[in-house]
């Protein structure tokens, strides 16, 4: 049976992805970037990768963030 979630395939990479990815956020943070826009490259990261349910997480937390609809739906329109 293969596993279709990353953490239930390979959870050590798993893990270590997690860590990775709030190392970045933190030093981002730290940079004076503003937590929109680390979920807006989170968000296009995952519109590139594919992954739906990244896709899903990310839209949902830039949404919190006040992030308007409008915005989100030509995020993949952006190349630059």
């Amino acid at each position: 049976m293969r596993a279709n979630y990353l953490d239930k395939a390979d959870p050590e990479a798993y893990k270590a992805l997690v860590a990775l990815s709030k190392q970045v956020q933190s030093s981002a943070l730290a940079a004076g970037l503003p937590p929109i826009l680390i979920e807006l490259v989170k968000l296009r990261a995952s519109q590139l990768n594919g992954c739906a349910y990244c896709l899903r997480m990310h839209t949902r937390i830039a949404l919190e963030l006040g992030e308007t609809t409008d915005r989100l739906s030509v995020l993949d329109d952006f190349r630059n």
